[in-house]
């Protein structure tokens, strides 16, 4: 799959999860409003502050400006769709876009029966999480009706509740549904999982 790549500090994007991301450089603003007006999904390969370049896996989607600023940078919106492998393509720690082809990775969504009781409970979890948290009664309903599945509970958990980057990227690598609901489930009993 062709696809720009922006290397951003910091950052995972999990599928089924929205994402606002500044861009601050003109060279960069201009890639993505190409991105958008040629319908080319963005993969977004994190790294952290003061690495050379990104991490193999990236979460993608196709951008969606929503302000462009006088300075010429801008905020988009990334709305996760998946997994793609960059670790062929030459990608920037500086934030600099490459156009390449990437390798999309296939998850497991396929959730085992002996499971269910910890995606139940990492599902309360992040219901109460956003109970205590979400004051708006609009997003608050939002975010619960977001909520569909075991997929959307993960990457919502991964996003929102998991507050150090490395744990975040360790769990975007894992690509059974199984294999993150229980590494999720381990952080929420050990207690590293915010609220």
């Amino acid at each position: 799959m062709k696809t720009f790549i922006l290397s951003v500090p910091n950052t995972n994007l999990f599928p089924f999860t929205i994402r606002p991301i500044n861009i601050g450089s003109v060279q960069q603003a201009n890639l993505i409003r190409q991105a958008v007006s040629e319908k080319v999904p963005v993969a977004i390969g994190f790294h952290m502050e003061g690495e050379a370049q990104s991490r193999e896996v990236a979460g993608y989607g196709v951008p969606y400006i929503a302000d462009m600023r006088l300075d010429g940078s801008l905020l988009m919106y990334v709305q996760g769709e998946g997994k793609v492998n960059i670790s062929q393509s030459t990608v920037i720690s500086n934030g600099i876009i490459t156009y390449n082809d990437v390798q999309v990775i296939e998850e497991t969504y396929a959730l085992d029966e002996n499971i269910k009781h910890q995606y139940v409970a990492l599902s309360k979890y992040f219901a109460n999480w956003i109970d205590k948290y979400i004051v708006d009664p609009n997003q608050k309903d939002f975010f619960l009706k977001s909520l569909i599945g075991a997929k959307e509970v993960v990457a919502a958990c991964g996003t929102y509740l998991v507050r150090d980057f490395e744990i975040q990227y360790e769990l975007m690598e894992k690509v059974n549904i199984n294999d993150q609901i229980d590494y999720l489930h381990r952080l929420m009993l050990s207690k590293q999982l915010i609220f």
